[in-house]
């Protein structure tokens, strides 16, 4: 049996499609129903972590939980520990950084290989959100040579986007309702069109529609704007369960 901590821990394995892997359910079920276990703890990581990331939380936390129940004299407590992974999507900080043109200019999205890391972005969200329309898929693509030279490809680049993102319902309670609107495509790549780092996620307060009402995005690379519009679109499929 694994242990992390001092404490049992089972790992429950999670598909796209929800199903739990059969052989993590009947370890973990077979070992909870020992009587001397008092306490069942689940961690589950978010969308943005990978499993080795998720992995290093859940040492870092258990870590932390064995140090306070020793210290405070807990040990009547039997804890045993169930680790959630699920097929989360994270775009690392070296692919959300556009290179430098050769003449040490400012950053280009139209270069050779950042097409193809968008491109490659492209499909991974469609396979995050599930049952996009190809054609969708194939505007935003055709588009991507030309979004510094064109704005029509701007505008196709990001409505086709919009398109994607499951639409926000009537009871949404943030500003996710308004992204994009009643900003045109064209104006948000225009506003975001010099590279910086991408800021800090528990600063933003409010995705990218507070980045560009407030005037906070622009200096953000094109490259950085695509992963915001990528998490957006997670955080409503997963918001809705689906």
């Amino acid at each position: 049996m694994e242990t992390i901590a001092g404490f049992p821990f089972f790992k429950l394995d999670f598909t796209k499609e929800g199903a739990v892997d059969a052989s993590d359910h009947s370890a973990a079920a077979a070992a909870l129903a020992d009587p001397g276990i008092t306490e069942l703890l689940i961690l589950s990581h978010g969308w943005n972590n990978d499993i080795a990331e998720a992995r290093t939380l859940y040492e870092e936390l258990l870590g932390n939980l064995r140090s306070t129940i020793d210290r405070e004299g807990e040990a009547a407590r039997s804890i045993a520990v169930v680790g959630v992974y699920w097929p989360s999507k994270r775009f690392t900080d070296d692919a959300l950084r556009p290179s430098a043109d050769p003449g040490g200019g400012s950053a280009s999205i139209t270069g050779a290989g950042n097409v193809r890391l968008l491109a490659d972005k492209l499909d991974r969200l469609g396979e995050l959100l599930g049952d996009i329309d190809p054609a969708i898929l194939d505007r935003a693509k055709a588009a991507l040579p030309d979004l510094e030279d064109r704005a029509k490809a701007r505008t196709d680049f990001v409505e086709a986007l919009q398109a994607m993102l499951p639409q926000p319902s009537d009871t949404e309670d943030d500003n996710s309702a308004r992204l994009f609107t009643p900003h045109k495509g064209d104006d948000i790549l225009n506003a975001l069109s010099d590279p910086v780092e991408l800021a800090d996620d528990r600063d933003s307060g409010g995705g990218v529609t507070a980045l560009l009402d407030e005037g906070r995005g622009r200096g953000m690379a094109p490259a950085q704007l695509f992963d915001l519009l990528c998490n957006e679109g997670a955080r409503r499929s997963y918001r809705r369960g689906s």
